[in-house]
């Protein structure tokens, strides 16, 4: 899939003791997978790990960095979390630097300075008292609330906006102040190539316009804003994106009338034959 990835994914999701079980287990791999199908969608390349010790973190970072790192730790933040069922604590500065992280668990942005989840990244989605009472019902929709950010991220939407649809969406997170942006809510990480809009499509002869809530470029933008098209004639326009690439687009319409047109004057014409 072609389109302006800024780097690197990087993804790391916990393990830990499963209350029901007493097993070690990876609870937070809905997180994982999430990370994973947006990596995936933006054609970066990933590297994922699971629950990975500090030196193995430091030691996996991608060559040329990360551009995005999502980190699903558990008693996390803002300085320190663990990735294991053992009581090991890791830094939250070894995580690598990038463009934009998601820290996921309980305190990730109780606190921004040095040595925080907040100091390794330009822009960061994290959680405020995510197991306190307050913010109950913000935990039980955090899966859904951060599947939307990266939704938003993936049609190219800077971080802000995203976290911002989100929270429409989700307002028990970000109402509350559960979940917080840090950093720079202009950080975009992927800028999807041009794509026609609905507008290009045929067209029956019985319509005469645009619809007014449909699009000229679902990505990209045109400077064509062509007229509607003649009965058998078609008129045309190109999608153009901040990255470079272009989509020819195009709309057509019918010569001749349907069925559907005629049909009131052959009913009629039925009846008074009778």
């Amino acid at each position: 899939m072609s389109g302006e990835v800024v780097g690197n994914s990087y993804i790391i999701s916990a393990v830990a003791l499963d209350p029901n079980t007493s097993e070690c287990s990876e609870l937070w791999w809905p997180f994982k997978q999430e990370a994973e199908l947006f990596a995936d969608k933006i054609g970066s390349p990933k590297t994922v790990l699971v629950g990975p010790d500090e030196q193995t973190i430091l030691s996996s970072v991608p060559e040329g960095g990360a551009s995005f790192v999502f980190n699903a730790g558990h008693s996390a933040g803002p300085d320190d979390f663990k990735t294991t069922c053992d009581t090991t604590w890791i830094p939250a500065t070894a995580l690598p630097p990038s463009d934009l992280l998601i820290a996921y668990g309980c305190t990730t942005m109780n606190a921004e300075g040095p040595g925080t989840f907040a100091s390794t990244a330009k822009a960061i989605v994290g959680f405020v008292d995510l197991a306190s009472p307050t913010c109950l019902d913000c935990l039980n929709h955090s899966l859904p609330f951060i599947t939307e950010i990266l939704n938003g991220l993936g049609n190219g939407n800077m971080v802000g906006d995203a976290f911002n649809n989100a929270g429409l969406m989700f307002p028990e997170c970000v109402d509350t102040g559960c979940a917080q942006l840090g950093g720079d809510p202009t950080v975009k990480i992927y800028t999807p190539p041009a794509e026609c809009g609905d507008r290009a499509t045929s067209y029956a002869t019985h319509e005469t316009e645009w619809s007014s809530d449909s699009v000229w470029c679902k990505f990209g933008s045109s400077e064509e804003t062509p007229p509607f098209p003649e009965p058998g004639k078609s008129v045309s326009w190109v999608c153009i994106q901040s990255d470079g690439t272009t989509a020819q687009c195009a709309a057509t319409k019918d010569a001749r009338k349907n069925i559907s047109y005629y049909m009131p004057v052959i009913l009629s014409a039925g009846k008074n034959r009778k």
